[in-house]
This record gives structure tokens, C-alpha cells and sequence, in this order.
């Protein structure tokens, strides 16, 4: 589900349950989520989404690697990677 019908479920959601409830301000929610998301990363390095989602930034150490052609060892350097991990209600939900 892209941030359209994203966007357009909510709005659908909040009007069935008689709230003013538009599709911008449900794009606007969203976008609003994904600044506190990148804020919150870069300043604290984790970003929790109640009941659905932890995302962390990983820092993964420089390593010895291969050259899948050559054979020819080669250095992979470090770097920080962005993990999401579902937490036990997402989980639970799979079945």
C-alpha cells in the first residue's frame, strides 16, 4: 500500500466513525510521522511505532570481504544501516 491509499484508508476510517477526517490531513499525518521518525533517528538512533514497529540504526564493523570474480580479498568498510524489527503484536497478527 503506497501513501495514497494509505492516505485515502484513514480518511475513509476516520469519516465512517463521524470525525472530520480528510485525505490531506491524513497525508499530512503521515508525513509529519516520517520527520519525528528521521528526527528521532538521528538524534536517539531508535524510533518506536506503539504496538507495530522498532526501528534502530546498526552499526555493522568494517570486514574482510571477497571479490566474487577475482577471489581477491578486499575490505568492506563500516557503516550504520536502518533495522525495522515488528514487535509481538505485528508478529502475533502473522499467525
Amino acid at each position: 500500500m503506497n501513501k495514497a491509499l494509505l492516505s485515502q484508508h484513514m480518511a475513509d476510517h476516520f469519516r465512517a466513525r463521524g470525525r472530520a477526517f480528510n485525505r490531506h490531513d491524513a497525508r499530512e499525518f503521515l508525513e509529519e510521522l516520517e520527520r519525528v521518525a528521521r528526527r528521532e533517528l538521528r538524534e536517539r538512533g531508535k524510533f518506536l511505532i506503539p504496538k507495530l514497529a522498532k526501528i534502530a540504526i546498526e552499526h555493522r564493523p568494517a570486514r574482510q570481504g571477497r571479490n566474487p570474480i577475482t577471489g581477491e580479498p578486499l575490505r568492506i568498510p563500516a557503516r550504520r544501516v536502518v533495522r525495522a524489527y515488528p514487535l509481538l503484536g505485528a508478529r502475533r497478527s502473522l499467525g
